[in-house]
């Protein structure tokens, strides 16, 4: 992150439904962040194995990156 600024993540499935917000608009401070997935949906629930997406928003812009979950 340049300047701080409002950052969200989410994990969407590739249908595009949301699994789990994990930031909301969180501040972060200048520099670099990393963020662990516990591997879990919005309910607790583990998710099962599969591709999924991490999107981030921040400054006015969307970036996704393709991760996959085993189990």
């Amino acid at each position: 992150v340049a300047t701080p600024q409002p950052v969200s993540v989410r994990i969407l499935d590739v249908s595009g439904r949301l699994v789990r917000q994990v930031r909301d608009n969180e501040v972060l401070k200048v520099g670099r962040h990393s963020l662990d997935w516990d591997g879990t949906d919005r309910n607790g629930n583990e998710a099962p194995s599969g591709v999924y997406l991490v999107q981030v928003a921040a400054g006015g812009s969307v970036d996704s990156r393709r991760v996959t979950l085993v189990r």
